[in-house]
């Protein structure tokens, strides 16, 4: 669901065209460099061993 319509939807009536478009640009900045700024996003790309035992072989 396109979270950021229906906010800039509420937000225009009390805001104004130009304040409402500035402050969902930074909402959206924000969330596109997350993954640079924060740590856990860095972690995905950790390759962790898989476990012998976990396996199972069907066959």
């Amino acid at each position: 669901m396109p979270f950021g319509g229906l906010l800039g939807a509420q937000l225009l009536g009390p805001l104004g065209l130009a304040p409402t478009l500035t402050a969902l640009g930074l909402v959206y900045l924000a969330v596109t460099l997350a993954p640079l700024l924060l740590p856990s996003f860095r972690a995905m790309n950790d390759r962790h061993p898989i476990d012998a035992d976990a396996r199972t072989v069907t066959g």
